[in-house]
This record gives structure tokens, sequence and C-alpha cells, in this order.
């Protein structure tokens, strides 16, 4: 699967939910990136692809931002092997497709989780999918 908006009702549904939590970051997102800007720029560096879990992926420059085979077995790891559980909060310097976040939610829901995103048009991408 390439970089593709194919499915605009998660789209719309993730767009709603994060606007509704994040209500100036959706407005900037919205101010200074248009669907056919976000998916230029995915289709000149990034794909997204479907893992051998059956699950969504993404390469960028032929590396894989998740495991190629569970990414979602690759997040639980990282979270649960990691420090976390030591620490207040846990910061992630990037969203990638979520699963690490996601996975740092589930298994810490009182730890602050800060998340740092440097390229806005990759998050705005990852609602669509």
């Amino acid at each position: 699967m390439n970089c593709t908006f194919s499915n605009q009702e998660l789209y719309r549904k993730n767009k709603t939910l994060f606007a509704k939590r994040f209500p100036s970051l959706s407005k900037m997102i919205d101010e200074n990136f248009s669907e056919k800007e976000i998916l230029s720029t995915c289709g000149e560096k990034i794909e997204i692809v479907e893992s051998k879990a059956n699950i969504l992926t993404a390469k960028e420059n032929e590396k894989f931002w998740h495991s190629f085979y569970s990414p979602q077995r690759e997040a639980t790891s990282l979270v649960t092997n990691s420090e976390c559980k030591e620490k207040s909060t846990i910061i992630f310097c990037s969203f990638g497709l979520g699963y690490g976040v996601l996975e740092a939610c589930k298994n810490y829901p009182d730890k602050t989780i800060i998340l740092i995103e440097p390229d806005v048009s990759e998050f705005s991408l990852i609602l669509h999918n």
C-alpha cells in the first residue's frame, strides 16, 4: 500500500478526536497543510505498508519505522521492558504510527506522556491511516 487517503471516514474520525483534544494544533495543521501537500510529501519519502502481522507499518528511505513482522509486539516489548515504570514522565520523540505511544498510555495511564513530533505533515498523514 502506498500513501493514499483511502479511508476518509477513519481520517474524519481521527481528525475530530484530535481536534477535540488539541484544538490549536489541529487548527495549525489545517492552516498549513492541505491533503494534497501531505500526500505529496508522503509520496516523496514515506511508504505505508502492511506488516507480516497484517497491521500497518511504515518505511522511509528503505528503513522501517516499526517492526516489519509485528509492530504491536515490538511496541509492547519496548514499553514494558524499559525504564518507563520507574519514571513519572515518558517522552516520545516522534509519533511514528502510534504503537509505542498507545502502548505507554495503556500500560501507564497515570504517567505524563509527552510527544515531540518533528514533522507535522508526517503526523497528519498518520491521521489518514
